[in-house]
């Protein structure tokens, strides 16, 4: 498991995902595992791998509340990255009415519903620095 996050954490997505798969085979890392290997297939632009890996994941059994709100916001992550907003959209709402202060669920769906919200200060500097780079 601390092998895949490693090779995870350099990028080595390949070699991650083959030590989530034989990290997977411990009962108390599976659903990790499993997410995490998802991940890596998203992260390397394996987008159909990385839905099946999700949902496959979803539906099986005994899953505890806080696995499932945290496969789903992986899955929106997904989605947004490809395009399919209105899915994201329905993932983060569902996520928001099990958890309401789960990460950045609520930015999220103000972003995605096209309200967005007041820039942070990050974003303020960086505006900040374009206008500079005209004078």
């Amino acid at each position: 498991y601390s092998l895949g996050i490693a090779y995870k954490e350099m990028c080595l997505f390949d070699d991650a995902i083959n030590e989530f798969q034989t990290a997977s085979q411990d009962p108390q890392r599976r659903i990790d595992c499993l997410t995490l290997e998802g991940v890596c297939y998203r992260d390397k632009g394996d987008y159909s791998k990385a839905e099946e890996v999700f949902n496959n994941t979803l539906s099986m059994q005994g899953l505890a509340v806080e696995e499932i709100v945290s496969l789903r916001y992986e899955l929106a992550i997904l989605f947004e990255t490809v395009g399919r907003q209105e899915e994201a959209l329905q993932l983060y709402r569902q996520i928001q009415s099990v958890n309401p202060g789960y990460r950045d669920a609520d930015k999220k769906i103000a972003l995605l519903r096209g309200g967005g919200d007041a820039p942070d200060q990050d974003d303020m500097e960086l505006l900040e620095l374009d206008v500079e780079e005209f004078d």
